[in-house]
């Protein structure tokens, strides 16, 4: 407490702004409250769901450690950080999503916010959502192999603890050029991704987690679209 305080002891601009720390936790806050993560009830009984909380994190560390130099994103479980430019989060989370993807096997997100493919840029062929032969329609559907279900459930309950956090930004009633511009990029290219990715599934070419995030981006809402100002000071 004495280390916030001192920091308005002196002459000159505050060095921190406790207001829009505030602002930009109030999101987080009632994420949490809308998974339920708030109730202490939940914990009781859901133990699976906290224990993957718990592996998450630490894997989120391990990614951190082995990508010295570079920024990474959270979902909602882990999440951690606070003040990141709009255009760089958004960046640097298709970058983490492509790194996890590599290093544990499984996706990084399967709310339904589409990350980058081999037919889009992507680096590496390893994080394609798409399998290199294609397989009949009319083959039926099959329970999902999850090699790490210890970082990972398909269920559509645990779908949003996936979801990339942008608790960081602080939203503004007139966003600058730079903000709105950077908005509409993303969702031009989520747009892109998206038509991709339906026109794969339909020819029988998607994976397993392409088939779950197609059907999953339909009513969901990706991160990063609002044009939002952060870091106000």
């Amino acid at each position: 407490l004495n280390i916030i305080l001192s920091a308005y002891r002196q002459p000159g601009p505050f060095s921190l702004d406790l207001a829009s720390a505030v602002l930009r936790q109030m999101n987080f806050v009632e994420k949490m409250v809308n998974l339920g993560f708030t109730e202490q009830a939940r914990w009781e009984e859901d133990h699976d769901t906290l224990t993957r909380c718990v592996v998450r994190y630490h894997h989120f560390l391990d990614l951190m450690g082995s990508t010295q130099g570079n920024f990474v994103v959270p979902t909602l479980v882990p999440d951690h950080d606070d003040k990141v430019g709009q255009g760089a989060l958004s960046d640097a989370y298709d970058k983490t999503a492509e790194a996890w993807k590599a290093r544990f096997g499984v996706p990084y997100s399967i709310c339904g916010c589409l990350p980058p493919d081999s037919s889009s840029g992507s680096s590496g062929s390893s994080f394609s959502l798409f399998s290199k032969k294609g397989k009949s329609k009319s083959t039926p559907e099959k329970p999902i192999e999850n090699p790490r279900p210890d970082l990972l459930s398909p269920s559509d309950e645990a779908a949003e603890h996936t979801h990339p956090s942008d608790h960081h930004a602080v939203a503004i009633i007139n966003p600058g050029e730079p903000n709105a511009a950077q908005a509409q990029l993303r969702r031009k290219e989520l747009g892109k991704r998206a038509k991709v990715l339906g026109k794969t599934v339909e020819k029988g070419k998607a994976d397993q987690w392409g088939e779950v995030m197609h059907k999953r981006a339909v009513d969901h809402t990706p991160s990063f679209l609002c044009p939002v100002q952060y870091g106000v000071q």
